[in-house]
């Protein structure tokens, strides 16, 4: 047969069963390439993680655990707002929690809030929310926030176990009983959640106007007070757009976690260069309860960098990834090596044969 005569197709399959099809074989890969890459890569690793950590540790940090402090004034010797809780969890409590700040701060100066050992991560606890009501539809069926759905025929606001289980302690921070310091409660919520996650229904915050946007809605099971009523000083942080709130609907990832309570006030002329070093306390009106789930409360005094607060997981796993590619690429520069040895043995043994 001749060459003119056969197809396309049959001329396709003839190189493909001889497989001289164009290929190309990658020159880059190579052993001379690929571990300099290795090393490269785990020296660069290592850098940036002994710069995460060494900026982590410049950040200064105060944690004062708060879970077994003592009633303040004190009514029984002796006896702390654990106590006082398991007796009614209804009962009100104020502890003082004091310390020293041995060195300034440099601002800005942060206050957070923390828990241990309560799992915001459970999928059941994650799942207990209604995203549609929280954008503010009146009319979500708020089924998937069973039991906190429904309170006596009326539906909750907001819904769900998240919402119900919301952080409840206030602080006030002291210099003396006549001097406190200012504590800036708004702007510690996340720009994307004030403005497109959770919006407040249609109409009014006060309820005894006629467009009230709460009126067939009641407050979860274990608030004191309504959504529309978070926060009695500020009507406009209020509603499902409360910053508290919404701080604490961002839920964490591990069982020990920290959230943003406020600002220290650098408006105020002792404080203009950050909270300098002397005795202080803090108020706390302590509400939540942690002892039923074995838990422990703090507060938590920091200033910030550009990577956040005191954190050297980052570095380290840097670090750590950088350190294993090292031994890695040392291991495969000892494998070729070895074979580039045995290789050239091999070709002298021909030669000597031959």
């Amino acid at each position: 047969m001749k060459e003119g005569s056969i197809s396309k197709w049959d001329k396709f399959k003839l190189n493909l069963k001889q497989q001289r099809l164009p290929a190309h074989k990658p020159e880059f890969y190579s052993p001379n390439t690929f571990i300099p890459g290795v090393f490269v890569t785990g020296v660069i690793c290592v850098i940036i993680g002994g710069i995460f950590v060494t900026v982590s540790e410049n950040v200064q940090e105060l944690q004062l655990d708060y879970t077994d402090c003592e009633q303040y004034p004190s009514i029984s010797e002796n006896q702390t707002c654990v106590d006082v809780l398991r007796e009614n969890i209804t009962n009100l409590c104020q502890c003082r929690v004091d310390f020293v700040l041995k060195e300034s701060f440099t601002k800005d100066v942060n206050i957070y809030y923390g828990l241990d050992n309560f799992y915001q991560n459970h999928r059941r606890y994650l799942l207990s929310r209604d995203n549609k009501q929280l954008s503010g539809d009146t009319d979500a069926s708020l089924s998937r926030c069973y039991p906190f759905n429904e309170d006596q025929g009326k539906k909750i606001a907001p819904c769900g176990a998240i919402a119900n289980s919301m952080f409840n302690d206030s602080f006030t921070l002291k210099i003396s009983p006549s001097e406190t310091i200012q504590i800036n409660r708004r702007d510690i919520a996340w720009e994307s959640d004030k403005q497109i996650k959770f919006k407040n229904p249609p109409g009014s915050l006060n309820p005894t106007e006629k467009d009230f946007a709460y009126r067939n809605f009641t407050k979860p099971p274990a608030w004191s007070r309504p959504v529309w009523e978070l926060d009695i000083n500020d009507n406009e942080n209020n509603g499902f757009l409360n910053e508290d709130f919404l701080v604490w609907m961002r839920t964490a990832a591990f069982p020990s976690f920290r959230k943003l309570y406020g600002r220290i006030d650098h408006n105020v002329s002792d404080f203009q260069n950050g909270f300098p070093n002397g005795s202080y306390y803090f108020i706390v009106n302590y509400n939540y309860p942690v002892h039923n789930i074995d838990g422990r409360k703090f507060i938590v005094l920091s200033n910030t960098s550009f990577l956040g607060g005191k954190n050297n997981f980052i570095g380290i796993a840097y670090i750590v990834t950088g350190v294993l590619s090292i031994v890695i690429g040392a291991f495969l520069l000892v494998v070729h090596v070895r074979l580039k040895m045995e290789e050239k043995d091999l070709k002298i043994d021909r030669y000597t044969a031959w």
